[in-house]
């Protein structure tokens, strides 16, 4: 399942995909009177010179949507930047202005999470889910923070015999439960990624958290689904009834 890139400009006829915070819908349409955009004082000062050209300027914008289902309505504020871009058609160049969201409230989810899931493992990238368009790189600790809980979930030890933490890429390269094995290498780049939040301020970019989104989307998901489940317990079934007489 491809996950909503939330990061994606709209502009001026305000056509969005946005999922609905509630209903997880992509009914989200953005309320045409609450678009409200200005620009921001640098912008102002370069316009009054003469070398000044529109693509230039950049401002700030902040507006509502709410979901058009008639049995959810939910409302949220987006907030984020401003700026024109252009383009050329038949009459000339043109210039259009675009806007691209920081913010909102209440966050927007990228991607279902399933509810199965534990909540000590989806609170984390709950949480990334909300800082990733302004911050990339807090939300890459976040994914990293959701991965470490994601490998107690299901056994690796934190602790080696003398008490002392594992790293993650240990836990990831040697302990890493067998049938869990396929996730080897999926788990190994959100290390990496979580590595470079941690050490850079501006090395993330916002484009290879919407990576780690669909890597978590994959691992997290099949996981904690129903799917997953049922060859889970189909698997034991066998083991128990056939394995004992080998």
């Amino acid at each position: 399942m491809a996950i909503h890139k939330l990061s994606k400009a709209f502009y001026t006829n305000l056509h969005v995909e946005w999922p609905c915070p509630a209903c997880g819908q992509l009914t989200l349409q953005i309320k045409q009177e609450t678009l409200h955009d200005a620009d921001t004082y640098e912008s102002r000062k370069i316009w009054e010179e003469e070398w000044s050209q529109p693509d230039m300027l950049s401002g700030v914008f902040c507006c509502m949507a709410e979901c058009y289902r008639p049995q959810c309505r939910e409302v949220v504020v987006c907030s984020g930047t401003s700026g024109n871009e252009e383009d050329w058609d038949d009459t000339g160049l043109q210039y259009y202005r675009v806007y691209t969201p920081v913010n909102f409230v209440p966050p927007l989810n990228p991607f279902k999470i399933y509810e199965k899931c534990p909540a000590e493992i989806s609170e984390p990238l709950v949480a990334s889910f909300s800082v990733y368009l302004a911050q990339p790189g807090s939300a890459a600790n976040l994914i990293r923070i959701t991965v470490e809980r994601l490998l107690t979930a299901i056994g690796v030890p934190e602790l080696n015999d003398k008490g002392n933490r594992i790293f993650l890429h240990q836990r990831i390269e040697k302990h890493l439960p067998g049938n869990y094995s396929g996730y080897a290498r999926q788990l190994m780049a959100i290390k990496f990624l979580g590595n470079a939040g941690s050490h850079t301020y501006d090395e993330v970019k916002i484009s290879d958290i919407e990576d780690a989104f669909e890597i978590m989307e994959y691992v997290v998901n099949d996981i904690f689904s129903e799917r997953k489940e049922s060859i889970e317990v189909l698997t034991k079934r066998l083991h128990d009834r056939f394995g004992k007489k080998e």
